[in-house]
């Protein structure tokens, strides 16, 4: 998770200001991500989370707001190892490349962490 974290930290601190001066667009998977990404980016982020809170993260029915929000995310930030089964068919419909995975606009926070 440490190093999920300064993925983040990393994205958010180099990608805002060349974002254009306002706060970076992040979707996240859950309503822990947001927090984190939030608290990692202060006021350089605005971050939407993809699935309700108090929702079960493996069985989340997707809405439009889930669409719109994914569609206009410079950033999506999930857990990963299969943790959002939902997140495929809503990666299907909104259809970009960035966010296929290890796409270019996704930090998958289970990259590089060692499984038990």
């Amino acid at each position: 998770m440490l190093r999920a974290l300064l993925c983040a930290w990393f994205i958010v601190w180099t990608a805002a200001p060349s974002w254009g001066g306002g706060p970076l667009a992040v979707a996240a998977t859950s309503t822990d991500l947001k927090a984190l990404v939030e608290e990692v980016g202060g006021d350089r982020v605005r971050v939407e989370a993809l699935a309700p809170p108090l929702a079960d993260p493996h069985a989340v029915e997707i809405k439009p707001g889930q669409i719109t929000a994914l569609r206009g995310a410079a950033l999506l930030v999930r857990v990963g190892l299969d943790h959002e089964p939902w997140l495929a068919e809503l990666l299907r419909t909104v259809n970009k490349p960035r966010f296929a995975p290890g796409g270019t606009s996704v930090l998958d926070g289970s990259k590089g962490i060692d499984l038990l």
